[in-house]
């Protein structure tokens, strides 16, 4: 979030431009029904492992998908982000 907010100017009352503990308390109780803490977990080997002929097949798959998007709408999810009752897409 800091270095959103540092790239974009926007000012905040925040220190630094980023939230401290309390502000994740209280966005963690605020959002509690929607939001959970999860611990990490290991990746298995056989998922890490990506050649880079996968990965550039990836993104010639998508280029036309992502033509005339701009980067500042591209969101980077994995399959835990959703989860839930509730689905929230920017």
């Amino acid at each position: 979030m800091e270095n959103y907010v540092n790239a974009n100017s926007i000012s905040t009352r925040w220190p630094a431009g980023r939230p401290g503990k309390d502000w994740c308390y209280f966005f963690l109780k605020r959002w509690r029904g929607e939001v959970r803490l999860k611990r990490p977990t290991n990746v298995r080997r056989s998922r890490a492992e990506v050649s880079p002929t996968i990965v550039r097949a990836f993104f010639e798959r998508i280029r036309t998908h992502l033509e005339g998007v701009p980067a500042t709408h591209i969101i980077n999810y994995d399959e835990s982000n959703l989860q839930g009752t509730r689905k929230f897409l920017i």
